[in-house]
């Protein structure tokens, strides 16, 4: 059946496809996946069982793909060879520079393993649609949202806390949102704006992640952007009425400048400021900054290496004062564990993701917002490091594939 779109042409159209036998075991693998990944970050004692067990469902589930006959694209089969090539001179360094076993090096970089799942989802969404494949996801993020809602309320009023996360901010329980969570508002929106599938579900889970995002997540930098990015999705709904486009644009416009300046998007705006009560942090990642950018310039072609926790020469990583986190400079902190490798492993994908999007009419109303955030993010949490989210390869799966969408 088709369903009604808000845009003139093309449209899109749902079909009847559903996942059925083996096809569903492989979705609802993948979609375990980015389960797991999330309960290993909210308790730790799981975390490793967590990690195995995900990468064992995402191996299997190539191997299956496999088995069935899948044909590789020639640009998945590069970007597969180009990490296992990357893989292969890093595990070589750093057991030669710091007699890191490479058994250690396999345990600290197993989400690179994740570029696996990149024919998978190839498969998957050749065989059942984009749409499908996006309101399973869409479902997947939606109880993931609740359930870091359920677990916010729960410590923040009455200190039950049924996580093993400690972190807080201004007295509350802070989870770290998957990228799956923070991706979901947009996809959500667009699928809504066209009136694609169940349009009150995808309300449901456009409020519940931002929701999630906001209260539980915290991420100011985060909230920023995806509040950018809804926009952006907005005008480009309407980007071919040129009186309408304008008057969006000057009512967004006007609503932002009354928010920064007296709302609380103001209060966030200047809480990156050294003077605010986040001063502390905006000020780390000043020094975090510098470190990092010093790291790579004394090693610009490897970085230090894929150095694994709890090892001796993990402080690198963490900085004279044992207090830095490599993933809060986002390409900073990426060039200074992997050098000039962050070249054919992101840049580039990067650049082919932003071509791809611009040749698929039907989805450059959700493939821009989503390329502005991954831009966003370059300098903080960036997507595709240190943990490599399975995120980042459906994205590339879904954009760079030649499938008529």
């Amino acid at each position: 059946m088709a369903y009604e779109s808000m845009s003139v042409t093309p449209k899109y159209t749902i079909g009847t496809k559903r996942a059925y036998g083996l096809d569903f075991w492989i979705l609802y693998s993948v979609c375990s996946v980015f389960v797991l990944l999330f309960i290993g970050r909210c308790y730790d004692s799981l975390d490793t069982l967590c990690k195995i067990i995900a990468l064992i469902l995402s191996i299997a589930c190539c191997v299956l793909v496999v088995m069935r006959s899948y044909r590789f694209k020639s640009l998945e089969t590069l970007y597969i060879v180009v990490i296992f090539l990357f893989l292969a001179f890093q595990f070589t360094y750093v057991e030669h520079r710091y007699s890191q076993s490479i058994l250690s090096s396999l345990f600290g970089s197993y989400y690179y393993f994740f570029v696996l799942l990149l024919p998978v989802f190839n498969y998957l969404l050749d065989k059942l649609g984009d749409v499908y494949i996006l309101e399973v996801l869409e479902t997947t993020a939606l109880l993931l949202s609740i359930f870091m809602l359920v677990v916010a309320v729960l410590m923040n009023f009455a200190g039950i806390n049924i996580t093993q996360v400690s972190k807080q901010r201004e007295n509350n329980i802070r989870l770290d949102a998957p990228i799956l969570v923070q991706m979901m508002p947009m996809i959500s929106l667009f699928l809504s704006m066209n009136r694609i599938g169940k349009v009150r579900k995808h309300v449901l889970a456009l409020f519940c992640c931002m929701l999630a995002l906001i209260y539980v997540g915290q991420s100011r930098w985060c909230t920023l952007l995806i509040i950018a990015c809804l926009a952006l999705m907005i005008l480009l709904q309407h980007r071919k009425n040129a009186a309408l486009l304008f008057v969006y644009a000057l009512v967004l416009g006007l609503v932002g400048l009354a928010l920064i300046i007296h709302g609380p998007l103001g209060q966030l705006m200047r809480s990156f400021s050294v003077d605010s009560v986040y001063g502390a942090s905006t000020l780390t990642r000043i020094y975090e900054t510098d470190y990092y950018w010093e790291l790579f310039k004394a090693n610009p072609v490897n970085g230090t290496g894929l150095l694994t926790y709890g090892t001796s020469s993990y402080s690198i990583i963490t900085g004279p004062f044992n207090n830095f986190y490599v993933d809060d400079v986002g390409i900073i902190g990426a060039l200074a564990v992997m050098g000039l490798w962050v070249i054919p492993t992101f840049i580039i994908p990067f650049i082919i993701l932003i071509h791809s999007i611009a040749r698929k009419p039907q989805w450059k109303g959700l493939g821009w917002p989503i390329a502005l955030y991954i831009l966003g993010t370059m300098f903080a949490l960036l997507i595709t490091f240190p943990y490599f989210d399975p995120f980042w390869v459906l994205t590339l799966a879904f954009f760079c594939s030649k499938r008529n969408v």
